[in-house]
């Protein structure tokens, strides 16, 4: 594959392989391919598809060798990012790269605060990636959502207040 232009990128070391981030709008040449890694993160109740999230909202991609292997889509508010769709690669997961794709859109975004929408099954990696978590009650039969939001420490608080996803 023909690697995707970096967009306000950088590489980060430590981990095997050159692993760099982008943000922005996803390139022609990447849609594919970050589609395919966020389509179990859509699925759901009311799935969205994957592809028409990552050709119409800003995301932020690790790549590892310039293969993406972890996405996060969303768009911008009041000062903040709302999360919309979050994967990493299944062979990649619990290897940090969740933690550092949610660090790029806070702290290297310039974000002051990111917000998620999650089920039962998520909220722990977001609470160990420094979210509070407040319960939204069974929004669907029989499942339980949770708002998770991280303020960046090094930005001045401005929360969400009107709970829109």
């Amino acid at each position: 594959m023909t690697a995707p232009p970096r967009l306000a990128g950088r590489t980060v070391t430590g981990m095997s392989g050159r692993l760099q981030t982008w943000t922005g709008a996803v390139p022609a040449v990447a849609r594919a391919q970050v589609a395919e890694l966020l389509e179990d993160a859509v699925a759901g109740p009311h799935p969205e598809t994957a592809s028409a999230l990552v050709a119409s909202l800003p995301a932020v991609v690790v790549c590892v060798d310039d293969e993406p292997v972890a996405a996060a889509v969303g768009r911008e508010r009041d000062g903040g990012f709302v999360v919309r769709a979050l994967a990493v690669e299944r062979t990649r997961r619990r290897s940090g790269l969740g933690r550092l794709l949610l660090d790029e859109v806070s702290l290297v975004s310039g974000y002051r605060w990111v917000e998620a929408e999650t089920d039962r099954h998520s909220v722990e990696f977001y609470r160990r990636c420094g979210f509070s978590i407040t319960s939204l009650g069974e929004k669907y039969p029989g499942v339980e959502r949770f708002r998770c939001l991280r303020e960046s420490p090094d930005q001045p608080s401005r929360r969400p207040t009107d709970g829109r996803l």
